[in-house]
């Protein structure tokens, strides 16, 4: 019997923009990849207001918070648990909101 599929879900990231001529240029560097531990496709990533906390959400349904502090070394903070479908979209609130994603 053939095992089922498993995609190995794993993210670059790259916290620090590239300025040219003092424009912000698409240059990137990878700072770290690591295995998100998602069981589908990454649809989005986003980084709170102070690049400290990032959020990956999934086909799976899940959301994942990890501590970038240490970009090298990613920490995971806390699965949202499974939502009925895909996580398409994240976004965080302005700070002067509060910690809400």
């Amino acid at each position: 019997a053939q095992a089922p599929f498993q995609p190995q879900c794993c993210l670059d990231i790259d916290l620090t923009p590239k300025r040219v001529g003092g424009a912000m240029t698409g240059a990137t560097s990878v700072l770290a990849d690591f295995d998100t531990g998602h069981n589908g496709h990454i649809h989005d990533a986003q980084l709170d207001f102070y690049s400290e906390c990032l959020a990956t959400g999934s086909s799976d349904g899940h959301i994942r918070l990890w501590d970038v502090r240490t970009p090298e070394e990613p920490t995971l903070l806390t699965d949202l648990g499974a939502h009925e479908g895909s996580i398409r979209q994240l976004s965080w609130a302005p700070p002067s909101q509060g910690v809400l994603l």
